[in-house]
């Protein structure tokens, strides 16, 4: 019996000798040393004639009950967290999209993409039980609504795993340098093409950091915008202070750079 516990009997065997019928969740040490969870339950014993003359305990592990109870108050913590970090993105695109739209139907338009967008990198995370997401499977995933340009986006690094966070932003972050792509830069011509790489830097023999590229070449040639759009305030803001990160936004005339180096907090690799 736990010391803590050693009160318990003259507390409620009493009570049982008496006629009452007690049922209660309290912990005892298994004979292997270990602290486990059970119910006892307590009653009187009656002769023939219904004198008490005695009390049974029968005791029940519940061990593996109790655990389980854990783990699902600890998904469903998980679950309102992720909620509410996923409200908040959501309401941030939604003030950002609605200054910017041009009309009620072009919000509606904008808002849907940029929703559609966070939900396919979601998907894939639940895909991965919320482990995380491959670089490559967002990039390929954030790439797919643009099916016909895919040929002209070339990709290379190492398998990395994002951390769900981090997911969620880089996610983001892909698709509005793809629609821009589309729409202003090298893939809305048929000779432009986008080159996504990443790579990770080594310090003291394991990797410190995680550089990522996004490089347009053979489109329209390049200027900075005259107004700071939705697609600039995700990829030199909302990703860079979200994930402790520096980045960089080029309007380079050959084709629009995006760099971004984060620490490794947010990303597994092998060996790291």
């Amino acid at each position: 019996m736990p010391p803590e516990r050693a009160d318990e009997p003259k507390q409620l065997f009493p009570r049982s000798s008496a006629g009452e019928i007690l049922k209660f969740e309290t912990q005892r040490m298994h004979k292997s040393g270990k602290r486990i969870d059970v119910t006892i339950s307590t009653g009187p014993i009656r002769s023939f004639d219904g004198t008490i003359v005695g009390v049974s305990a029968i005791f029940h592990d519940i061990t593996d009950r109790k655990q389980h109870e854990q783990h699902l108050n600890f998904v469903l913590r998980e679950l309102s967290h992720r909620a509410k970090n996923l409200l908040t993105v959501i309401q941030a695109i939604a003030r950002q999209t609605a200054r910017q739209a041009a009309s009620p139907q072009d919000f509606e338009r904008r808002f849907g993409e940029r929703i559609q967008a966070l939900a396919q990198s979601h998907d894939i995370l639940v895909e991965h039980e919320w482990r995380g997401a491959t670089l490559q499977e967002l990039v390929t995933t954030q790439l797919s609504p643009f099916a016909e340009v895919r040929s002209r986006v070339v990709t290379d690094g190492p398998e990395v795993l994002l951390a769900p966070r981090a997911a969620e932003k880089i996610g983001i972050a892909l698709h509005e340098l793809a629609t821009n792509a589309m729409k202003h830069g090298a893939l809305s011509v048929p000779a432009g093409s986008v080159n996504v790489s990443w790579v990770l830097q080594v310090k003291d023999g394991k990797p410190d950091r995680l550089h990522f590229e996004w490089r347009e070449q053979g489109g329209p040639a390049v200027s900075p915008p005259h107004h700071e759009g939705f697609g600039t305030v995700v990829v030199t803001r909302l990703v860079p202070v979200s994930l402790d990160a520096t980045a960089n936004l080029d309007f380079h005339p050959q084709g629009l750079t995006w760099t971004m180096t984060m620490p490794m907090t947010d990303v597994t690799a092998p060996g790291s």
